[in-house]
């Protein structure tokens, strides 16, 4: 379960005359069928909103059901799941949350961060450039 917390941002989106109210935590784990919150107002906000808040809802909770599937193969060892930079695009910080709230790792969130070497890295180190005056 993740991805409640965006759901009053996309109603007040789509015209801000609906309320989310959560049965559920983000990270929580919940059987299939669980009513996990429900929405009350404007039936014109909600029609609106209803397709890009599932969507949401179900991408998010999908990440972090499947990071929570793979956290719990690894628990007890020494290693941690982490996640990538190669998220889908605009989605960085929503689909790193999803992780974490599946018992992820977050690893690095930009090239900022962390210092990671990469082999078309070291062979740029090698390469000269001329720079003529014109």
């Amino acid at each position: 379960n993740c991805g409640q917390g965006i759901i009053p941002y996309l109603l007040e989106a789509f015209g801000g005359e609906a309320i989310f109210h959560a049965n559920q935590e983000d990270g929580d784990w919940v059987e299939s069928g669980t009513t996990l919150g429900k929405i009350q107002g404007s039936r014109t906000v909600i029609l609106a909103a209803e397709r890009s808040v599932l969507n949401f809802f179900q991408r998010l909770s999908g990440v972090a059901t499947l990071t929570k599937r793979f956290s719990d193969l690894i628990a007890g060892g020494k290693v941690r799941l982490l996640d990538t930079r190669k998220t889908t695009p605009g989605l960085r910080a929503l689909e790193k949350y999803a992780v974490a709230n599946g018992g992820g790792w977050n690893h690095r969130f930009g090239l900022f961060d962390r210092i990671l070497i990469k082999d078309n890295h070291l062979a740029a180190s090698n390469a000269s450039v001329d720079i003529a005056d014109s």
